[in-house]
C-alpha cells in the first residue's frame, strides 16, 4: 500500500494534541448539510482517547482541526475505523485519504490485518476503502436526525 500525502499547510496531530470539544465540533460541521449528528459528547470523546481510541488528526496551517478518525483494535480482535470528518472548506485535497492512510497503518503495526468500517456504500472513499483491503459494513456511528 502507498500511503497519500499530506498537502502542504497540514500538520498531523495525535491525540495528545486534541481535545473532545474540538473534534465534536469538527464532526458537527463536516456533518452539516447531510442532516446527521454525531452522538457522542466531548466528555465521552476524552474517556475513549483516553482509554486507547486510536486518532489521526489534522490541522491547517491555522491550526484548526480540519480532519479526524478513530482506529479501535486490538491483535486478537481486529481492527475498526471509526469515524472519518473533514472540514467542508478542506475537502478534496486528499486529507480523508491521509487519514485512513494512517489508520491502517497504525493497525498494522499492531500486528493487525483484519480491519473493517462502517462507511455509506454511496461515500465518494468506499471504493478507496476497498482498493486498500478493508472491508466495510453498511451501519455508521452517525444517526439521521429527523
Amino acid at each position: 500500500m502507498q500511503n497519500a500525502e499530506l498537502p502542504k499547510g497540514y500538520q498531523a496531530v495525535d491525540r495528545s494534541e486534541l481535545s473532545g470539544k474540538e473534534v465534536v465540533d469538527l464532526y458537527v460541521v463536516s456533518h452539516e448539510r447531510r442532516r446527521t449528528r454525531y452522538d457522542a459528547n466531548a466528555e465521552d470523546l476524552e474517556r475513549w482517547m483516553d482509554d486507547g481510541l486510536y486518532v489521526v488528526g489534522i490541522r491547517s496551517s491555522d491550526g484548526l482541526l480540519v480532519g479526524v478518525g478513530f482506529l479501535e483494535g486490538r491483535a486478537d480482535y481486529g481492527a475498526w475505523l471509526e469515524g472519518l470528518a473533514i472540514h467542508p472548506e478542506h475537502r478534496h485535497r486528499g486529507l480523508g485519504k491521509f487519514i485512513i492512510d494512517r489508520r491502517i497503518t497504525m493497525a498494522h503495526e499492531l500486528g493487525i490485518d483484519d480491519i473493517q468500517s462502517a462507511l455509506d456504500t454511496t461515500n465518494t472513499l468506499a471504493t478507496y476503502y476497498g482498493d486498500q483491503g478493508v472491508i466495510t459494513r453498511k451501519s455508521s456511528p452517525i444517526r439521521l436526525v429527523d
